[in-house]
């Protein structure tokens, strides 16, 4: 995701899954969302890889971006709220 995961968009992807849900009147017991995401500390030049060094993706700075946002207190704040929006489908 990068640069777009935003709390807004991840806001915006929760309340659909969420509408989806209550549409279908699908039980939320057992069920979990996942975000496709790669969060971390970006490798150094010459540090990790499989013999060839870092590719560019594991050096990418967009990894610690990624990191950051997922551990924001907003987000956390978000998964509360979400996670009891849920329990009430």
């Amino acid at each position: 995701m990068s640069r777009d995961l935003t709390l807004k968009r991840l806001k915006n992807a929760l309340d659909f899954i969420l509408s989806d849900m209550k549409s279908q009147s699908v039980c939320v017991e057992n069920n979990m969302v996942e975000i496709m995401c790669h969060p971390g500390y970006p490798s150094h030049e010459n540090v990790g890889g499989c013999g060839l060094g870092p590719d560019e993706f594991s050096r990418s700075a967009d990894r610690l971006y990624e990191l950051n946002i997922l551990m924001s207190n907003e987000f956390k704040e978000l998964l509360y709220e979400y996670n009891n929006k849920f329990l009430t489908v």
